[in-house]
């Protein structure tokens, strides 16, 4: 049993310091001062405060403090002001189920360090900046895939074509060497007609 109530004051303690931090976060963000043990991770509407916080930080604000675990606790405190900020309440803005509020705007501090609100700018302005870059990729793929299908196209082509004269050549060949036939079959024919027509002169030459 004594290790559970060990587990049990450190989770008090991690609780604690939790409170201790997300208070004086608050009150140097937005100089509203909230006793810890009034700090809200889910702000009801009259709350002046409210969460704004990056999406993989989002379970931590699924439910109330006093329901978390060390972890949570200390994920909490370590990033305060840095994966997520207190943002002013605006009067008639609706609270979300995350304790998120529509249309809240963050406060602006006269710190050095870049705020949580920069940075989701500058989180902003990269996917933009990448959205842009892969907008032009798949432009580029997409004339180089259409490059490549005419391409195709052409080989294609040329494919047919090329079979196309091959098959005429054969075929021309064929008829040469048919017309070469016929004309070796008459040359010889004329041959022996010429050899026929001297033996004969030589014949009536000699009865004479």
């Amino acid at each position: 049993m004594a290790p559970m109530r060990v587990s049990n004051l450190e989770r008090r303690e991690w609780r604690t310091k939790c409170r201790d931090e997300l208070s004086r976060h608050i009150q140097s963000r937005l100089g509203i001062v909230v006793e810890p043990a009034q700090v809200r991770l889910l702000p009801s509407p009259d709350n002046p405060y409210a969460w704004r916080f990056l999406p993989e930080k989002k379970h931590l604000f699924s439910k109330n403090i006093s329901d978390h675990s060390i972890n949570a606790y200390k994920e909490l405190c370590d990033g305060v002001g840095k994966t997520f900020e207190a943002i002013l309440a605006k009067q008639g803005n609706s609270v979300d189920s995350l304790g998120m509020l529509d249309g809240a705007v963050a406060s602006s501090v006269g710190k050095t360090e870049i705020s949580f609100s920069a940075l989701i700018d500058r989180l902003q302005g990269e996917n933009a900046l990448l959205s842009h870059a892969m907008e032009e990729m798949r432009t580029q793929l997409s004339a180089e895939l259409e490059r490549r299908r005419h391409a195709e196209r052409e080989l294609e082509h040329l494919k047919e074509v090329n079979q196309r004269l091959q098959e005429e050549s054969e075929e021309n060949l064929a008829i040469a060497m048919r017309l070469k036939g016929v004309f070796d079959a008459q040359s010889q024919g004329l041959k022996s007609a010429v050899q026929e027509l001297q033996a004969l002169q030589e014949g009536l030459f000699m009865g004479t």
